[in-house]
């Protein structure tokens, strides 16, 4: 068996269906006799020229051992599959499997776009809290604390209603004279 290297562009319009381009030729590979020894999706790249009126493609890397009848058949099947703009076939003399430079870098790109990403994330969360904190210190300014609090607590719109209507009947009773003089009245039969 020989040792080849692959490097594929494939179509960027081909995105969702990489994966399954890759584990067909893997198993095709597999079925034939043949190993993986290494298979890394360096993602979508900008190409050097246009190929086909397209700027950027996705580009993977195979190194692979296969006996001669699997190659052709590999060989082949990589001439007529649509999805795939260019390959280059390169024998070498033995099997690597070390990762690649270009790999490694693509995947310190990815993490360190994460790490960009969680840092929006959490920056948001942040902000939106100190809003929502400021909001809550301006309402108790106000003396619209409890009311705010009651409101803001309130997870189901009934309980929201419910809620509004302990505030009104509280504001209510505080401005009616009625009621206490109601009570006032009251007191005073008792005592005679």
């Amino acid at each position: 068996m020989r040792h080849y290297e692959l490097v594929l562009i494939l179509h960027p319009d081909q995105q969702d269906q990489v994966e399954g381009i890759l584990n067909r030729l893997s198993d095709n590979i597999r079925a034939g006799g043949g190993v993986v020894h290494r298979l890394e999706n360096w993602g979508r790249r900008q190409l050097a020229y246009p190929i086909a009126k397209v700027h950027k493609a996705i580009y993977v890397l195979m190194n692979i051992e296969v006996p001669q009848e699997t190659f052709d058949d590999l060989n082949a099947t990589l001439r007529f599959n649509d999805a795939i703009i260019r390959k280059l076939i390169v024998t070498k003399n033995e099997s690597v499997t070390k990762t690649s430079k270009i790999y490694e870098e693509t995947l310190a790109t990815q993490e360190a776009e994460r790490a960009r990403e969680k840092k929006r994330e959490d920056d948001l969360r942040r902000r939106q809290e100190e809003r929502q904190a400021a909001a809550r210190a301006e309402a108790l300014r106000n003396g619209e604390g409890v009311e705010a609090q009651t409101v803001e607590s309130a997870s189901t719109p009934a309980a929201t209603v419910k809620a509004q209507a302990d505030s009104e009947s509280a504001t209510k009773s505080a401005t009616d004279p009625k009621p206490a003089e109601a009570t006032a009245e009251a007191s005073d039969s008792e005592e005679k």
